[in-house]
């Protein structure tokens, strides 16, 4: 997104700090400026001033901080997206079942980041999600009934 548009920002809702740490790493080597809330204290003032292209964090923190919440309507325009990544989580972790409490509570909350912005577009990934939990998550995001839906296999080929 910011080679395309520069100076806008991501956020992205991820549920491993080991997924985190691969993601910001990568696209560090790509020449952007990526991090993750509480990878290091020192970087936390430059997440709150805006200094990140990516910025990762789980539920807890993005939903569940003010001070991470915040950050969506601090950096006013700049902000153009918010991904769900491993969006199947949001089902499997968040919600609660007849026998068994939520894992993860905050996933059930993240549709809550719809209010603090509703002009930002979000965008939900998963690889392995029938159906029935694709309109869950749908459901559980608040994402519109006619949301664009692309379903493609998660199998790579081999080269």
């Amino acid at each position: 997104m910011p080679v395309i548009l520069p100076r806008c920002a991501v956020v992205i809702i991820a549920p491993l700090v080991a997924i985190m740490k691969e993601q910001t790493e990568r696209l560090n080597k790509f020449g952007f400026k990526a991090t993750y809330i509480g990878r290091d204290g020192i970087e936390e003032e430059d997440i709150l001033n805006g200094r990140f292209d990516f910025i990762f964090g789980s539920p807890e923190s993005v939903v569940g901080e003010k001070k991470w919440t915040n950050i969506l309507s601090d950096y006013g325009q700049r902000l153009k997206l918010i991904v769900v990544d491993e969006a199947h989580t949001v089902v499997q972790w968040g919600m609660e079942s007849k026998t068994d409490e939520a894992f993860r509570e905050m996933y059930s909350h993240i549709g809550e980041l719809k209010s603090v912005r509703p002009d930002i577009q979000f965008l939900a990934l998963t690889a392995t999600s029938a159906p029935t939990k694709r309109r869950k998550i749908m459901k559980s995001l608040c994402f519109k009934a006619n949301a664009k839906v692309i379903c493609d296999s998660p199998d790579r080929k081999k080269y």
